[in-house]
């Protein structure tokens, strides 16, 4: 295999044909990065986070390991764990096979997703402004929503012709590692594991998301009923009521208002509070990983293990050195341990 034109050295071959796994260079200092997109909880996601530490850990080429986690919910997780081998079987997951071995080897672990307190409040914080602008489309709103979801979804997933020269000498993951066999097969796996652990975790941010969920879906139904009640109703319409199929058509009309309403909303918050915005960070936290490998570890490789859809953004910001004028870098990740002594 190749990347940037030359031969994958012998300790990066062994990701080459692996799905859901990417390999590639960080510009800026040239270190080796393995990334694990995965679907969190499934098992053939843990093994392959496993493998891929284990893999670089006995060439003696790992570093560190980056996982998409935060102090707030590392040690939620950790906690729920502690003392019952049925919890630690239920809420381990690839981020934590993945720093399990780390441990072993006595390598660092680092979380470098965004704190899940801020998660919260800038998605609060969205969600008004998405309301506030759909309701202003006189006002630039809509201008506004459709730039917000356009841009952040072409840096979610960027399209081949936005890559740069550099990046798109490199594999990006595609529909076949959504759809790879071996990880559709255990999909009941992770539709039972993933919301039990979230309960477990978080019951009150589960059940608010489960009512939100059910009142999203059942909104559009309940004003196409009112609206068809209200239009057939002889008092509100003067006597008589209207033509049944013009009653028809203004509640089919309504639903799909509220329903475009709803995707707009969803879009925006998955799009630019979930994806975009966290892409930045953990690219940001990887990036500074192979700094300090560069710097004090002989340019050893960086493993991230993240969740399947921040894959192809985070790739597309780390094979591309970031321009002066960004914005400054987010603040280091916090190592769960440095090393095996210190965990102890």
């Amino acid at each position: 295999g190749r990347i940037l034109g030359r031969r994958l050295p012998l300790k990066c071959q062994a990701f080459e044909d692996t799905k859901q796994v990417l390999k590639f260079k960080e510009a800026e200092t040239g270190v080796d990065v393995v990334i694990v997109g995965s679907m969190h909880y499934n098992p053939i996601s843990i093994f392959r986070a496993s493998k891929a530490v284990e893999t670089l850990a006995d060439d003696d080429n790992l570093h560190a390991v980056v996982i998409e986690s935060c102090p707030t919910r590392w040690k939620g997780s950790q906690k729920s764990m502690e003392g019952s081998v049925l919890m630690e079987s239920l809420l381990s997951n690839e981020m934590h096979a993945a720093a399990t071995r780390a441990y072993k080897r006595g390598k660092p672990v680092l979380l470098g997703d965004q704190r899940i307190e801020e998660i919260t409040s800038k998605g609060g914080k969205m969600f008004k402004e998405t309301i506030r602008d759909f309701m202003s489309p006189m006002d630039q709103g809509w201008n506004r929503l459709a730039a917000d979801i356009a841009c952040a979804f072409v840096a979610c997933f960027p399209p081949e012709e936005k890559r740069t020269e550099v990046a798109s000498q490199g594999r990006k993951v595609d529909w076949t590692d959504a759809l790879d066999p071996a990880l559709l097969a255990c999909l009941p796996v992770t539709f039972v594991r993933y919301p039990l652990a979230w309960l477990v975790r978080g019951p009150r941010g589960f059940f608010t998301f489960v009512s939100f969920t059910m009142v999203l879906s059942a909104l559009p139904d309940v004003i196409s009923a009112a609206v068809a009640a209200s239009a057939s109703d002889p008092v509100t319409t003067g006597g008589g009521g209207v033509d049944p199929s013009l009653a028809y058509g203004a509640s089919v009309t309504a639903g799909a208002a509220i329903a475009f309403a709803e995707l707009v909303l969803v879009s925006r918050l998955m799009l630019v509070s979930l994806l975009s915005d966290r892409n930045s960070i953990l690219a940001d936290s990887i990036r500074a990983a192979c700094i300090k490998s560069q710097q004090e570890d002989n340019g050893r490789a960086v493993v991230a293990v993240l969740g399947l859809a921040h894959v192809n953004g985070v790739q597309q910001l780390l094979m591309n050195v970031a321009p002066p004028d960004t914005e400054p870098p987010a603040p280091a990740p916090v190592a769960v341990f440095e090393d095996a002594k210190a965990a102890e």
